[in-house]
């Protein structure tokens, strides 16, 4: 979660958790996340390699951290500092 952050890239932020879920032996072909807004899908940013969208504080986003079997969902939204993002204890 610290790669979400203000002037990190979509791409920035896909290729930080591709890397990280790819420690624990898993991996993700396709896009981890998209912006959210006033309708559910903002077809505006895409958190997969190669959106060079910048990321700006207060744009939110739908994590989608699955494999195709397995998923895991979540919302996050892009804050002024990484600590102020914090991953939420389940």
């Amino acid at each position: 979660m610290n790669a979400v952050r203000p002037g990190a890239t979509c791409s920035e932020v896909a290729n930080a958790f591709y890397r990280t879920i790819e420690k624990q032996g898993f991996k993700k072909e396709s896009r981890c996340g998209y912006a959210i807004g006033i309708d559910w899908l903002e077809p505006t940013a895409s958190l997969k390699d190669g959106d060079k969208t910048e990321l700006k504080p207060n744009m939110t986003f739908h994590l989608m951290l699955g494999n195709g079997s397995t998923r895991i969902l979540a919302m996050s939204s892009v804050r002024h500092s990484a600590s102020a993002n914090p991953v939420p204890k389940h």
